[in-house]
């Protein structure tokens, strides 16, 4: 389909396409009423009898029954006569058309000119219809195009801008560890020079964001006037929020290198959060309006709609205030999604050690809320040689506290597992020697697979590290994202 319009498009818009059709048009509409005018001259030459036929009124046209046989007395039946009756008509009849003269050309010409001119006003209007209707389509996929460019070129705009919010945030955090090793004078000036060029950095950043908001609001209106007047205002309004709300965070990211601040928020904290979010908000506007339906939509009352400065007087009166609301709403979604992923991801790690580990070898733990209150999941048996800790987060001193815990109260314990959330990671601890932690590409220590009774590994397609801390989105914490995709980030926490 849009190939078709896009033949289309380039078909109205051929100028030299439009006056050969305009010109078959003309030549049509001239062509049928002289051709109505040939045919109205030759009509009466065409119904006259020729000169060598016999008239209707001499003897020979008479009928043969009319004629009485040889030896019969003349006599005129009824039938005869009717024939005789009925024939007359058609004598008169012969007789008129044999006696008007033809029309000649100019004859059939003049009385055919009214015709013609009503033709000819009928392809004028119709031309002059066309060519209007052209010229309007012509246009409107013109600026069509014209805008479906700039709203392209805009998103690769904003594009490039968030790129560069990223860097200069992964910047900060690899200068935030340089400062730690700066130990001379000569190592302090040059991380007060890298900062400077991170400030520099994000004030053009900020000042493309500012250009690009400006090119935005510039059309808003013509952006939703394919959507009904009360949608439309809820849409302008959701958009001014999310310009209002980047704004300011592009604009404290800027504040923050200014007086030497080099804290970034993690991956889980709500300003990371409010940030993607509104990221990619922004984006799927700017896409939105390249990817506008077509233009026979509802059309919003421009009179009634905000004007241009008025929308962006709305944005800049985004406070810093109205970034912390957005960001208290985005912290309590953000809470029950992690809530959810850690259930979910509890739940997965219980199932791979059931999976990997023989259950007369393994006595399991499970900390919820509290990490010091483990308690066993399912048979506790104290002679067991192995105990799996699961927990959602812990410190490595929390850790090695209820390891050392576990030991004390079991003589028989040799090992001791944790699978602990907070930066997934498995902690492994014998009856001496520290504590190890190991990801999921490290093997587990031969002595610990012993006494599982695991003696084969190659039989296994995976680490068996990375088998116990493999775990997926479940569709709970995946219902968690779409909530903070979806939330508003008005006032509502206030309500």
């Amino acid at each position: 389909m849009g190939t078709g319009l896009r033949k289309v498009d380039e078909l109205a818009r051929n100028r030299r396409f439009c006056c050969l059709l305009g010109a078959a048009l003309i030549v049509a509409a001239f062509s049928q009423p002289l051709h109505i005018c040939t045919r109205a001259a030759a009509a009466p030459t065409a119904g006259a009898p020729p000169a060598s036929a016999v008239p209707a009124s001499s003897p020979a046209a008479q009928p043969a029954a009319a004629v009485p046989p040889a030896g019969v007395a003349p006599s005129t039946p009824p039938s005869t006569a009717g024939a005789v009756s009925s024939s007359e008509p058609a004598t008169s009849t012969n007789n008129m058309s044999a006696s008007s003269p033809p029309k000649s050309f100019g004859q059939a010409f003049i009385e055919g000119v009214p015709s013609i001119i009503a033709a000819i006003i009928g392809v004028l209007l119709t031309a002059l219809l066309a060519w209007l209707v052209g010229l309007r389509l012509a246009a409107v996929w013109d600026v069509r195009k014209k805008r479906t460019e700039i709203d392209l070129q805009l998103a690769q705009e904003l594009n490039k801008v968030i790129a560069e919010f990223k860097a200069l945030g992964r910047e900060r955090e690899a200068l935030k560890e340089a400062t730690k090793g700066a130990t001379t004078p000569a190592a302090d000036e040059e991380i007060r020079k890298s900062r400077l060029a991170l400030v520099s950095r994000a004030i053009a950043a900020e000042s493309s964001l500012e250009a690009i908001l400006l090119k935005m609001l510039g059309d808003m209106v013509g952006a939703l006037m394919h959507l009904p007047s009360a949608q439309a205002r809820r849409e302008c309004a959701r958009q001014i929020r999310v310009m209002g709300l980047t704004r300011l965070t592009f604009r404290r990211l800027r504040e923050m290198l200014v007086a030497g601040s080099l804290e970034s928020p993690g991956y889980g904290e709500a300003p990371t959060w409010l940030f993607n979010r509104l990221a990619a908000d922004l984006t799927s506007i700017v896409v939105a309006r390249a990817t506008l339906p077509s233009f026979w939509g509802v059309r919003t009352n421009k009179a009634t709609a905000p004007s241009t400065t008025a929308n962006y007087l709305k944005v800049i009166a985004y406070r810093t205030v109205d970034l912390q609301m957005a960001e208290a709403v985005m912290l309590a979604a953000g809470q029950d999604y992690g809530a959810k992923r850690d259930v979910e991801r509890q739940a997965e790690w219980l199932k791979n050690v059931r999976r990997i580990l023989p259950t007369d070898k393994v006595v399991v733990f499970q900390s919820t809320s509290d990490f010091a209150k483990a308690t066993p999941v399912g048979d506790d048996d104290p002679g067991r040689p192995i105990a799996v800790h699961v927990a959602d987060r812990g410190t490595d001193a929390q850790v090695s506290a209820f390891a050392e815990h576990l030991f004390r109260d079991r003589k028989t314990l040799r090992w001791y597992v944790g699978l602990i959330g907070g930066g997934a990671r498995m902690l492994v601890k014998g009856p001496s020697g520290p504590m190890q932690t190991l990801r999921e590409t490290d093997p587990l220590p031969k002595e610990l697979m012993r006494d599982a009774g695991i003696l084969r590994t190659e039989d296994m397609r995976l680490p068996p590290a990375l088998i116990l801390l493999g775990w997926h989105q479940a569709v709970a914490a995946s219902d968690g994202i779409t909530r903070m995709a979806e939330i508003e980030l008005g006032n509502e926490v206030l309500r």
